[in-house]
């Protein structure tokens, strides 16, 4: 089968067997298989963000609809729990700024959009001009190494947060709950692998539905293929560090946040389910 031959090639990757991943990709057909080896051809690219072109393609793609718009649903009536306490908002790794535009109540005092990115701040701006926004071009690392004083009643990071090393999370996530009083991550829940081979699979079935669900050479050739060779090709950008909501929840409690939950948002996504997971902070 095409899917076992990719996921041979991609623990063959992890090892540093570029080329003989190479030869093995290139012995069957397939839209994935080939994309990979034209990836493994270009070499590694740091841009999926930084000239996020394809990511806002792949965002806005129509696989993606239900998606957000369940998200986005989810999100807006978790904020509205406490809605006459929300005056000060912000969201970690805005993005273009379309979940936070669907979310936000409308009397705000200050809405900060964190997000190094200087071109999909300048669109999550566009689409938030009707707020009174902070931009701040930074990672949330740098924010909150900026940042104190004053709390934000909430906070939330939408498929973001899972770009962060594991060892940096303890620390985020800690900075984060000293400065505001409400907080959720919105993130995929992916399983929890026990061996490289066994990943290795998962991810060649997921993303051999993903490449024919979204029928765009755009989006195929500049995200997913280098977010799926960032997470076993050892001289690649590595994109995303994901694991299941359980394992967020115990983040945000061994951060300081209580009351915490998890909610499932979205089923039938083609690489994981979504969910939300959120907690209170009065650290």
């Amino acid at each position: 089968m095409t899917v076992d031959v990719i996921a041979a090639a991609l623990v063959e990757l992890s090892i540093g067997e570029h080329d003989a991943a190479q030869v093995r990709l290139a012995s069957v057909d397939g839209r994935l298989a080939r994309a990979l080896v034209d990836g493994l051809q270009s070499g590694s690219s740091d841009g999926v963000y930084v000239q996020p072109a394809a990511f806002e393609r792949f965002i806005g793609s129509p696989p993606n609809a239900r998606l957000y718009a369940d998200v986005e649903k989810a999100l807006a009536s978790w904020v509205a729990e406490g809605a006459g306490d929300v005056r000060r908002v912000f969201d970690v790794g805005c993005g273009d700024g379309r979940v936070t535009a669907a979310v936000c109540p409308g009397d705000l005092q200050r809405v900060e959009l964190i997000e190094p990115s200087a071109a999909l701040l300048d669109s999550a701006t566009v689409r938030l001009f009707d707020y009174p926004v902070v931009r701040i071009e930074r990672t949330v690392a740098a924010w909150l190494g900026s940042s104190a004083g004053e709390r934000r009643d909430v906070g939330w990071s939408t498929f973001a947060l899972h770009n962060l090393p594991p060892d940096e999370r303890a620390a985020t996530l800690e900075g984060i709950a000293e400065r505001t009083d409400r907080f959720a991550v919105v993130e995929f829940d992916v399983p929890e692998w026990r061996s490289l081979e066994q990943w290795g699979i998962h991810c060649a079935e997921r993303y051999a539905i993903g490449a024919a669900a979204h029928n765009d050479a755009e989006v195929l050739h500049g995200f997913l293929v280098p977010v799926l060779l960032g997470q076993f090709a050892p001289d690649a950008v590595r994109h995303t560090y994901e694991q299941p909501l359980a394992a967020w929840e115990a983040d945000f409690q061994a951060a300081g946040f209580t009351q915490t939950e998890v909610q499932e948002i979205h089923s039938d996504f083609w690489w994981a389910s979504a969910g939300m997971v959120t907690g209170i902070s009065e650290r």
